[in-house]
């Protein structure tokens, strides 16, 4: 037993990667990808055809990401809340008057509110 310095923190990384391309094969793939910008496919094509060399495409791609020759890809931009009103006649009472219906709608989320009330003044808007 190791004691009080087993309890201490360590690394958790393992000690060796078996399943590891050799050096050699990742500087092929990587001269690869700098002399033609090709993607994985064609390189993995390239490698069989000029070192004999059979790697997956997906391993390719792990490696051509872990080195950082891969494109960067715009990121699109956050929306931004809205908030949409809207005013509309809702129904005519007996003594003949209107009543509005005030409604907003926040886009972002999707939730909608809405209100009646008897005027259609810009203090109403301002209470709802």
């Amino acid at each position: 037993m190791k004691g009080i310095e087993g309890l201490l923190n360590k690394s958790r990384a393992p000690l060796n990667h078996p399943n590891q391309y050799p050096q050699e094969v990742i500087d092929k793939i990587l001269e690869a990808r700098d002399k033609t910008r090709f993607c994985a496919l064609k390189i993995k094509s390239r490698l069989l055809k000029e070192y004999q060399i059979d790697i997956s495409p997906k391993g390719i791609g792990y490696v051509l990401k872990r080195e950082g020759k891969t494109r960067k890809y715009k990121r699109r931009p956050k929306k931004e809340r809205v908030l949409k009103m809207d005013v509309k006649y809702a129904f005519k009472s007996y003594s003949n008057y209107w009543y509005f219906q005030y409604s907003v709608i926040d886009w972002l989320t999707g939730i909608a509110y809405g209100n009646i009330y008897e005027i259609h003044s810009n203090l109403e808007s301002l209470i709802f």
